[in-house]
């Protein structure tokens, strides 16, 4: 009856153990996704700053440019 009542307890703790590793596994998975989730929106964040600080810095040449040179020169 011991030896039933080993291999029992022991079973239950496989049971668990795999459990466990299944909702580590889960866990880990959903884990990833919302990394690669976080890194796509910082991506997608960092090309729109991007774009607007070189539209700025397009801007600022312009003025630069044409605070040298009136337009009157070139028509």
């Amino acid at each position: 009856m011991r030896a039933d009542f080993a291999t029992l307890f022991a079973l239950r703790f496989d049971e668990a153990r795999f459990a466990t590793l299944r909702f580590d596994e889960a866990f880990l998975e959903d884990l990833r996704f919302g990394a690669a989730l976080l890194f796509e929106l910082l991506r997608f964040a960092a090309l729109r700053f991007g774009a607007a600080l070189f539209t700025l810095l397009r801007f600022a040449l312009f003025a630069i440019f044409f605070s040298f040179f009136s337009w009157e020169k070139f028509f």
